[in-house]
C-alpha cells in the first residue's frame, strides 16, 4: 500500500530522518511542491496529488499542516485512511492566538527569520532551523492565512489515525479517539520519533 507522508509547514522531509522512520518499507516521506502562488489549502491538495500521483488506495498523512494537506487530499480523492501527527481536522484547533497573528503575515519578517535561522542551524547542527531557513518565505505566509479558510475534514467520512503532544500549543490535542504522547510537543515527529513511527507501523496496514 503506497503511503505519502508531508512535512510540516516551513519544513521538509528532513523531519523523519530518524533511522526509526527509514526502516519502515512502503512509505515515502515527501517534500512540498514547488510553490506556484496556491492560496488555499485545496491548492496545496492538488498540487500534491498530481506531483505524485496519489489515488484512493493510498495513506496519507502529515505534519501539522501537512496532515492538513492530507485530509484534503482524502477529499479529494476518496482516500480511507489519514494519518496526523500533531495536526488537526479543522482549522478550530489552532491555538486562535495564532489566528490573530495570521493577519499580520503580510508584515511579518520571514526572510530575515529564515536568513537567523540559517546562522543559527550552522551554530548548533539544527536541522529545525535549517529546514525553515530553506523553506518558501510565501508559501509560509500565504499558508499561515489559508488554514483558517480551511473547511477541515467537515462531512467528509474516513478513517482519522492521529498522534499527538499532551503538550502542543500550537494545535490543541483533540479529547477524542487521538494517541497521545505525554509531554510531546508540537514537533513530535522529530522529539519523540521511536514512538511516531511505531504509530506508523501498528497503523498503516491496519483497516
Amino acid at each position: 500500500m503506497k503511503t505519502i507522508i508531508l512535512p510540516g509547514m516551513g519544513a521538509d522531509s528532513r523531519m523523519y530522518s530518524d533511522p526509526s522512520f527509514q526502516e519502515i518499507e512502503g512509505i515515502s516521506y515527501v517534500d512540498w511542491p514547488t510553490y506556484n502562488g496556491e492560496v488555499s489549502i485545496d491548492a496545496v491538495a492538488r498540487s500534491v496529488i498530481k506531483n505524485h500521483k496519489i489515488i484512493k488506495t493510498c495513506v496519507v498523512g502529515g505534519s501539522s499542516l501537512g496532515g492538513m494537506v492530507a485530509v484534503q487530499i482524502a477529499k479529494i480523492v476518496g482516500i480511507e485512511k489519514v494519518i496526523l501527527i500533531g495536526s488537526a481536522t479543522a482549522p478550530s484547533y489552532v491555538n486562535p492566538t495564532l489566528h490573530k497573528l495570521s493577519a499580520l503575515a503580510d508584515f511579518a519578517p520571514i526572510k530575515l527569520i529564515q536568513y537567523f535561522s540559517g546562522k543559527a542551524a550552522v551554530a548548533s547542527n539544527s536541522v529545525l532551523f535549517s529546514m525553515f531557513e530553506q523553506s518558501d518565505p510565501e508559501f509560509i505566509k500565504t499558508m499561515c492565512r489559508a488554514i483558517f479558510k480551511w473547511e477541515g475534514l467537515a462531512n467528509y467520512s474516513c478513517k482519522v489515525c492521529h498522534i499527538h503532544g499532551s503538550k502542543d500549543r500550537v494545535i490543541f490535542p483533540p479529547t477524542n479517539k487521538t494517541n497521545i504522547v505525554q509531554g510531546g510537543g508540537h514537533l513530535i515527529a522529530m522529539t519523540h520519533s521511536d514512538l511516531v513511527a511505531k504509530y506508523f507501523r501498528d497503523n498503516i496496514n491496519e483497516p
